[in-house]
């Protein structure tokens, strides 16, 4: 953790503590790697990404280098988030965020799919849902979430935007096509969206 005093520099920058947060098993370690060759490539499991939890500061969630999800609480490990009957694609990922209530998480994977977890921290279990964006190969590498909407991007630069999650049939729409400029961020707000990309800033209603 860290703490700074904005001052137009980044010199108040000072570190406050470290928390360890132990990884668990790859989930994925024995997998046979033959479609992805970077799958093992680096056996040796790190955090690439963390997010506190909107609702319980003691809940993190943490996405490792070998495309796991681990929820943890009070700096244990409590869940590896997985869908262990699917294929090796549609179980790696590469992109999540939290609702605004903390109580689910959305992950993106390879086969261009949104998958919702609705995550029972007591209990220590989970439930899912997924959200196939469209008939196309992609990683999803950029999600937001907020009371309105999801918006989420794909490794062929395209922007979908996802409405009424809660509905059995969820219609995702492409509100910016593919292209050859990288998508830098996305951001979900109550009236608007934002993108981010080489050059450009796109602000959508």
């Amino acid at each position: 953790l860290y703490s700074k005093d904005i001052k137009k520099s980044s010199k108040e920058l000072f570190h406050l503590k470290a928390i360890d947060l132990p990884i668990i098993e790859n989930k994925l370690e024995f997998e046979d790697s033959s479609d992805n060759i970077l799958l093992n490539s680096q056996p040796q499991s790190y955090i690439r990404i963390c997010k506190p939890c909107p609702s319980n500061g003691q809940v993190i969630a943490a996405l490792t280098n070998n495309g796991n999800i681990i929820i943890y609480c009070n700096q244990e490990p409590i869940l590896n988030l997985d869908q262990n009957e699917r294929s090796l694609q549609e179980r790696l990922y590469h992109s999540f965020t939290w609702n605004s209530e903390g109580t689910c998480l959305a992950v993106g994977n390879e086969a261009n799919e949104v998958v919702i977890f609705s995550i029972d921290t007591i209990a220590k279990s989970y439930t899912s849902k997924t959200i196939k964006l469209e008939n196309t190969e992609g990683w999803i590498t950029k999600i937001s979430w907020n009371d309105y909407s999801l918006v989420a991007s794909s490794s062929n630069n395209t922007v979908y935007h996802i409405d009424n999650i809660n509905q059995e049939n969820v219609q995702p729409a492409i509100i910016l096509p593919p292209s050859r400029f990288k998508i830098i961020d996305v951001l979900a707000m109550e009236k608007y969206i934002l993108i981010s990309s080489c050059g450009k800033l796109y602000k959508l209603e």
